[in-house]
């Protein structure tokens, strides 16, 4: 069982533009994943994650535990042009 974190996270919409979310983020090797759903609640095993660079990711202060500064898309949205 990996250990999650909460990341406040731009993520890039279907049109234009982006809107930060706050998703969960586990370490898989020491490297960072935003998770975007779990397989289960229970095993919380994730289905749909995002590799994360770790040079954008800095400790948050706020309502988060951290904070990514790149703009990530999510796999389960098909994106025009």
């Amino acid at each position: 069982m990996h250990q999650v974190f909460l990341v406040a996270i731009p993520v890039a919409l279907a049109t234009s533009g982006s809107s930060v979310a706050f998703l969960e983020m586990i370490f898989i090797d020491g490297i960072p994943y935003a998770v975007f759903d779990w397989l289960t609640a229970e095993a919380r095993k994730p289905r749909t994650m995002v590799k994360l660079d770790p040079t954008f990711l800095s400790p948050a202060d706020g309502k988060s535990d951290y904070v990514y500064k790149a703009v990530i898309r999510d796999p389960r949205i098909v994106y025009g042009g």
